[in-house]
């Protein structure tokens, strides 16, 4: 037998003796969603996502032997309603990743992913576990909404020591540039999270740090088109209040860091938890406001938000929560230091129809108190005053 049919019959050996499988899975989620006032007129919508977001995906393993295995995730996003890509019209914009694990070392994952800090400390929020995206923080900043993902990212998470486990990522820049405002830190991010599990309990706390998030002179950088938009919306909305001028204000962000931890104890069908984080941004660029002062190349936005949530399992198909959550924030810009706070509760129902088919409903009511500040509940658009209310249903199916 020639080399060459040696090395073909040994991998032809070794492929059939691989263990290996492939999982196409996938959640359809649309409702109805209606707000009371964005940005000063009542809206009823069709939506995607509120509680899952949309998608289809494919999931691999192969044993490698030894204890090893290779893995691979393709996720893609996708709005019920329309069938438009999501997350920038990406083909797998929620996840694309490959990596190896062992039960012994660990496991280390390489492309786009969620951080640490989102998986260990957002799904202790309430509305990642059942109130929807009606109860995401403003504008998402800390992440814990599940809305940020991080392209070019190496991510290794720990094995299990008797309930803890740690996780820490570097997502790349893949810049190289020098010039002013480039280079190898231009849209990075980098960070850790550690979680302790163990019979009804589980706590985390996690820290992320963001350079030039959503910077335009890199398009290959690790949050390119993925920040909250969120934000941007309600300081135009702010800007307008303010000025009494309709307002085409821009912000750019310098540097954002991320702290937070909370635990969620569930000793039987009663649940509760708590949630504490804190968002610094700095080197904010404002452009293009009309309130006098307002523009400025060293602005800084500060915010801090507290939750508690409960929820009561009334059966094994039905869960009802309420939550309550009071955030409050520093605004410094060529005019000075700007106060802000809001106060913002929600209650949900999840009710399933089968293992696979469930209906929920969520309700939020928010105020915000401050120079001009308004309300803003989802990730969508800002109302015109302090209060915004927002309810939703919808129908939700996994495969």
């Amino acid at each position: 037998m020639s080399a060459a049919l040696a090395g073909t019959a040994v991998f032809g050996m070794n492929c059939a003796f691989a263990q290996s499988s492939v999982t196409l899975y996938g959640i359809v989620d649309t409702g109805l969603m209606y707000v009371n006032n964005q940005h000063g007129a009542s809206n009823w919508e069709m939506t995607s996502g509120k509680l899952s977001g949309s998608r289809f995906g494919l999931r691999g393993e192969e044993d490698l032997g030894g204890g090893y295995q290779a893995l691979f995730v393709l996720e893609n996003g996708f709005s019920g309603p329309t069938g438009a890509l999501q997350q920038g019209s990406r083909l797998f914009g929620r996840q694309a990743y490959v990596g190896v694990s062992g039960k012994s070392l660990g496991r280390l994952t390489l492309g786009r992913q969620y951080s640490p800090y989102e998986l260990y400390v957002g799904y202790l929020s309430a509305g990642i576990r059942w109130g929807t995206s009606l109860m995401t923080d403003p504008f998402d900043l800390n992440m814990l909404g599940g809305s940020v993902r991080f392209n070019n990212a190496v991510t290794y998470e720990s094995p299990d020591y008797y309930g803890l486990t740690y996780s820490v990522q570097y997502a790349f820049s893949n810049q190289a540039a020098s010039e002013a405002g480039q280079g190898f830190a231009n849209n990075r991010e980098f960070g850790a999270a550690l979680k302790y599990q163990h019979g009804g309990l589980r706590a985390a706390i996690g820290y992320a740090n963001l350079s030039a998030p959503n910077a335009a002179s890199n398009t290959s950088g690790a949050t390119y088109g993925d920040y909250p938009g969120a934000f941007p919306l309600w300081f135009k909305q702010l800007d307008s209040n303010a000025s009494g001028a309709s307002s085409s204000a821009t912000v750019a962000i310098g540097k954002q860091q991320v702290l937070a931890g909370g635990f969620l104890y569930k000793p039987g069908a009663l649940a509760f938890g708590a949630v504490a984080s804190r968002t610094w941004i700095g080197g904010m660029t404002i452009a293009g406001a009309k309130t006098p002062g307002f523009n400025t190349s060293a602005g800084r936005f500060d915010i801090n938000s507290f939750e508690l949530s409960s929820s009561y399992d009334l059966s094994v198909a039905d869960t009802l929560g309420v939550m309550a959550k009071y955030s409050n924030a520093e605004l410094r810009t060529g005019a000075g230091t700007t106060p802000l706070h809001w106060w913002q509760f929600g209650v949900g129902n999840d009710y399933l129809f089968s293992k696979r088919t469930d209906v929920y409903f969520a309700a939020a009511y928010e105020i915000a108190s401050g120079s001009h500040n308004v309300a803003q509940i989802t990730l969508d658009a800002p109302s015109s005053n302090s209060t915004q209310i927002a309810v939703t249903v919808g129908l939700r199916h996994r495969f």
